[in-house]
């Protein structure tokens, strides 16, 4: 994770999957000057020790905010920005391994209806 921090240094965002990060590992811990958006794996509800997890990081000159939307079977997260006069989307998505043709297919319902970036 850390060589990653240093590839993306002046990026506006960072979007990781497989984190496999939990409740115990703060934000403060992982990057310094993004705001982070993450989806955490849930050890109660998993029954895997790795794997999983997604974290968007949006650099804190630009103003960032959750985007709420429907959730399915997937981990998810959407974070809308913007720089200057332009919008941006950002989704973070685990798709567990042998899940469904149902939930892509879910996943790509909510990205094509349910977003606006106006």
């Amino acid at each position: 994770f850390r060589s990653c921090v240093w590839v993306c240094l002046g990026c506006f965002f960072i979007a990781l999957t497989e984190t496999w990060l939990t409740t115990n590992i703060s934000n403060i811990e992982l990057l310094l000057n993004y705001y982070i958006f993450r989806y955490d794996k849930c050890i109660s509800t998993s029954n895997c020790l790795r794997g999983g997890g997604v974290l968007i990081g949006i650099y804190n000159d630009f103003i960032a905010y959750s985007v709420t939307i429907a959730q399915i079977n997937v981990k998810h997260i959407f974070v809308r920005f913007s720089i200057g006069s332009s919008c941006f989307i950002v989704d973070g998505i685990y798709i567990f391994p042998q899940t469904s043709l149902h939930n892509y297919e879910s996943h790509v319902v909510i990205v094509e209806s349910g977003i606006s970036i106006s």
